[in-house]
């Protein structure tokens, strides 16, 4: 799915503007140890990629991501003068079982740009970030 998404140009692609990616950025972080754990996350020009553990028993993911995507979609229709829905309606929420596909799948979040060839390295992309206690 990845692959489609890094190579489709039809649609829109709102987070290539480095204002409306860095919104993304800052209020990811904004909520990390008030609302969740965040351990990594990237920002794609067309999707963006979060691993995170709710920090109240009960929490719902969807609450979660419903909060950060609205606050958002309202800011970036904001800045660049659009109405209506910003993000598609589905997720793709899962539960991290084990340590061993939490390293997996912060390898997958952290290397999607590497994979859509926009850098050689992770760290080399501005709109990703990882929690220092995961290094």
């Amino acid at each position: 799915m990845d692959r489609v998404l890094h190579q489709v140009e039809e649609g829109p692609h709102h987070f290539r503007n480095s204002v409306i990616a860095q919104l993304f950025f800052d209020a990811a972080l904004y909520r990390h140890k008030t609302v969740y754990e965040l351990i990594c996350f990237t920002v794609m020009s067309n999707h963006t990629h979060m691993v995170f553990t709710p920090l109240h028993d009960g929490m719902p993911l969807h609450w979660v991501m419903g909060r950060l995507k609205r606050y958002v979609g309202q800011q970036t229709n904001a800045a660049l003068g659009l109405k209506g829905p910003f993000w598609q309606d589905e997720n793709w929420d899962r539960i991290v079982r084990n340590d061993e596909e939490l390293s997996r799948i912060i390898g997958y979040v952290l290397n999607n740009p590497v994979e859509a060839d926009l850098v050689n390295d992770w760290q080399q992309w501005p709109y990703s970030w990882l929690n220092p206690d995961y290094l």
